[in-house]
């Protein structure tokens, strides 16, 4: 249910924001039973915001490097720093914090820093709680 509904937010926010593809978009989400690495296509092509500028080179710099360039535009261009929800590890994996599979306000949660890292925390920074809302990496397939 909660990938589910994220990955749909994804595609509305694109749509929304009259991004090319948006139905194309998912959540950068991982639960007990479905991780990023199982969920997305591992592609060749540049990682990019939506003014262009990239973020990996491909699949591999995205999960096992520093990123190129911070991840600091929403599907508006408009510059955003603060953590996002992603349940995942920097390698794409489940952590264990995921808001019991997204569908409980009172467990804990792995949060990535968006805006100010560009190292491995962009994933996986903090744990925090999932009762504070919080953004989501929408990443185009």
């Amino acid at each position: 249910k909660g990938l589910e509904i994220a990955d749909q937010e994804c595609k509305f926010l694109a749509k929304e924001a009259d991004l090319p593809n948006h139905d194309n978009f998912k959540a950068w989400l991982s639960d007990n039973i479905l991780s990023v690495n199982d969920r997305f296509n591992k592609h060749n092509n540049n990682y990019i915001l939506v003014d262009g500028t990239i973020i990996a080179e491909n699949w591999d710099s995205l999960i096992n490097k520093n990123l190129l360039n911070f991840i600091n535009l929403n599907e508006y261009h408009e510059k955003v720093e603060n953590t996002v929800w992603t349940g995942t590890t920097e390698l794409g994996n489940s952590t264990l914090y995921n808001c019991n599979n997204w569908n409980d306000d009172y467990s804990i949660l792995v949060y990535g820093t968006s805006g100010n890292s560009n190292d491995l925390n962009w994933s996986d920074s903090i744990n925090r709680t999932c009762k504070i809302k919080q953004s989501i990496y929408c990443v185009e397939q």
